[in-house]
């Protein structure tokens, strides 16, 4: 699969990871670069993860993939965790 894209839909999001669901199984442990689009309050670019966990979500081939941040260097997952510590300092 290495170069493939694939589509998904991102349902949720922090400083550690993602929860995104794509119409393709992705084993688990499986290295992924999310696209992280631009036009939202986050940097757009790429972020590296793995894959943590791999459900089924219904009856049409749908997955839900639970992902761990990789980069900790990436300007998005820095976005992330600040957004994240100024919520709870609030």
């Amino acid at each position: 699969m290495s170069g493939t894209t694939i589509s998904g839909r991102m349902t949720n999001v922090s400083g550690g990871g993602a929860y995104v669901v794509v119409p393709t199984y992705l084993p688990r442990a499986t290295e992924v670069e999310i696209e992280m689009p631009r036009g939202t309050e986050l940097p757009a670019g790429q972020v590296h993860a793995r894959v943590m966990i791999i459900q089924m979500v219904d009856r049409e081939p749908r997955y839900g993939v639970g992902l761990r941040f990789e980069d900790d260097d990436s300007e998005t997952v820095r976005a992330l965790r600040a957004a994240e510590q100024e919520g709870e300092e609030a």
